[in-house]
């Protein structure tokens, strides 16, 4: 980019007028001049304008590329904090608003951001846009060398969860049958995805008790486990506990608990309470479908 279209293109993201920029040390009619391309400015003018726009010198000077590098030099300490802090919605924004274009690392970054926000969208009951946010990630995923194993193998389980949920669910960027592919807990360090996986492992022993959505975790796959042994009542106790807990659970874990309370119910007879379950599991699956 030409440094008069840069110059025009700063000063109108901070709201000046020409007058504005031009201050004391150049006419606006030079500064009209510089903008349209018609006068090129003098170093000691370049570092005026420079200093009123509160960019470098070299910003001013450099070429495209360089143009790139200097914001994602001026943006990178940002989004290393909101990833590092968990924000990824914000750590995807400024990925997308602060830079025109991206490189090999802030692909691999959009693409742990997409499935980050996916697994948020599972939990908070939004399944259809989790769907969107999966096929997002492995296109950035496709998009740089960096290794993104660890966000397909992530896409892969969520979306083989989604898919036992309802056919509606899938993504566009997934052909494999991914209900025949198989990942060990360890293989994973998001707690959500290695919650899907000790759902058919009953692995309670992974989660850490002190981490309250680990915590909730463990509890239900402790009741599966009594399931499994057709313990109905004390799989019953448990989940009640669960369902009554301080730490609220999340969208989908009150709809595979609701699904669980109904089976319980019914292999104790209590026929009202299974009833009861049931609706909620339906009106729980109606609102996480809704998302369209």
């Amino acid at each position: 980019m030409e440094i008069g279209k840069k110059v025009k293109q700063l000063r109108t993201e901070k709201l000046m007028t020409q007058s504005e920029l031009a201050g004391s040390e150049i006419t606006r009619n030079m500064l009209s001049q510089i903008e349209n391309g018609i006068a090129l400015p003098s170093l000691s003018t370049v570092s005026y304008l420079a200093q009123r726009l509160g960019v470098s010198v070299g910003f001013l000077l450099a070429n495209e590329d360089d143009d790139f590098m200097y914001k994602k030099d001026m943006t990178m300490k940002n989004i290393k904090k909101a990833f590092t802090d968990g924000n990824f919605e914000i750590c995807k924004d400024l990925c997308l608003s602060e830079l025109e274009s991206t490189d090999d690392e802030i692909e691999f970054i959009l693409s742990s951001c997409y499935i980050n926000i996916a697994v948020d969208n599972i939990c908070n009951g939004m399944l259809h846009k989790a769907c969107n946010n999966i096929d997002l990630a492995l296109v950035h995923a496709e998009n740089t060398i960096y290794d993104t194993v660890s966000v397909r193998n992530c896409a892969y389980v969520l979306l083989a969860f989604l898919r036992n949920i309802s056919p509606t669910l899938d993504c566009v960027e997934i052909y494999e049958n991914v209900t025949e592919m198989c990942y060990t807990i360890s293989a994973f360090e998001n707690s959500f995805c290695k919650y899907i996986l000790a759902l058919q492992t009953l692995d309670a022993e992974c989660f850490d008790s002190s981490i309250p959505v680990e915590r909730l975790y463990k509890i239900h796959i402790l009741s599966r486990i009594k399931i499994s042994r057709e313990d109905y009542a004390g799989a019953l106790s448990i989940l009640k506990d669960l369902i009554n807990s301080d730490e609220v659970p999340s969208k989908i874990l009150l709809y595979l608990s609701s699904a669980d309370l109904e089976l319980c119910c019914k292999m104790t007879e209590d026929f009202r309470g299974a009833y009861e379950h049931s609706q909620n599991k339906i009106s729980l699956l109606e609102y996480m479908l809704s998302d369209t």
